[in-house]
């Protein structure tokens, strides 16, 4: 059986301490900062040191909160920090000049060292991952576990597992009882109350569910702040792993079901059972083979276990804990 460890890392390699999306945003200004670093260049080649007053200033504050940025992860010593100190030591300076000549020379500087700082931030800022699965019975844990152990063992991953609440439904469809059952799991599961997490600000790399309903199931409920359309918009990788494991194949409507739709990686059992998702959902948007490729189903779609058979071959008979009147049976007491 594949290692269910692929999960968290099938798009993504595991760094250092920065949180990815953050990481990416920095590169993101950077590239912008060294535009602006041309514009000025070229006002400064046309006589026009004014007009690039106010876009020096810009680059000055951006450079400031980018070394704030790397500094509270890698520390003020980070070559990146040093770097975007001088160039903030540099634009004053331009600044301060009065011909444009020098002007010009400290500002062809700054763009050339621009281009070393972002280079610089690419390959030597690491990055950390975080991963968050979202079990709501506790009776349904076993599905997420191997998942969520690999991501534990893994020493550049924060792993938070978070029991979410669910309602039953009435017979009119409207929600019933909530329940919570955070503290039902077992003792060595890393609870985390779904009430002391913000996952729209934390804005996890990974977030992994097991119930795909959201609001279409008959008999409970998931809190609607946890359906599958709504944080899918709180990380860059939403994964379903169905909590069933199938006898031979998996029922068509299945495939449809919000959870399937909105995840970016869906985790199934067998090769047959991918090639059914596919099958349906290529026909449920009308896609061919090619436009289905082109959509990135066949890579949306992965036959890489369950991991729920993982936790049956990992189970050994003294972590069973038996009720008493069950264990009396078995004996032949």
């Amino acid at each position: 059986m594949p290692e269910t460890k692929q999960i968290i890392t099938i798009y993504y390699s595991f760094g250092g301490c920065m949180r990815k999306h953050i990481k990416e945003k920095i590169i993101t200004l950077a590239a912008n900062v060294e535009e602006a670093g041309h514009y000025i260049v070229d006002c400064m080649e046309r006589g026009q040191a004014v007009q690039s007053e106010s876009v020096l200033e810009d680059v000055r504050q951006s450079a400031l909160r980018m070394a704030e940025i790397v500094a509270q992860s890698e520390g003020e010593g980070h070559p990146a920090v040093k770097q975007l100190r001088k160039h903030c030591d540099l634009i004053a300076q331009c600044s301060l000049e009065t011909e444009d000549e020098d002007r010009k020379r400290i500002a062809e500087s700054l763009l050339e060292g621009w281009e070393k700082i972002e280079e610089g931030l690419k390959k030597n800022v690491p990055v950390r991952y975080e991963a968050v699965f979202l079990p709501y019975k506790a009776s349904m844990c076993d599905i997420l576990e191997s998942v969520w152990l690999a991501a534990m063992e893994d020493k550049d991953c924060d792993c938070h597992v978070i029991p979410i609440p669910y309602y039953d439904r009435n017979q009119d469809n409207s929600f019933g009882s909530i329940h919570y059952e955070g503290n039902l799991y077992p003792e060595y599961v890393p609870v985390t109350s779904f009430n002391e997490d913000n996952l729209e600000a934390r804005h996890p790399d990974v977030i992994v569910i097991h119930n795909p309903y959201d609001e279409c199931n008959q008999v409970t409920s998931v809190h609607p702040a946890f359906y599958s359309s709504r944080i899918k918009n709180y990380t860059d990788l939403l994964v379903y792993i169905p909590y069933f494991i199938c006898i031979d194949d998996v029922p068509d409507w299945h495939c449809l079901v919000p959870g399937v739709i909105h995840s970016n990686l869906v985790i199934v059992q067998s090769e047959k059972v991918r090639q059914t998702y596919i099958r349906v959902l290529s026909k449920e948007f009308g896609w061919d083979e090619k436009t289905a490729r082109k959509a990135g189903l066949y890579d949306k779609v992965q036959a890489l276990g369950s991991p729920k058979i993982d936790k049956v071959l990992n189970t050994r008979r003294e972590d069973v804990v038996l009720p008493e009147e069950w264990r009396e049976k078995i004996n032949g007491e």
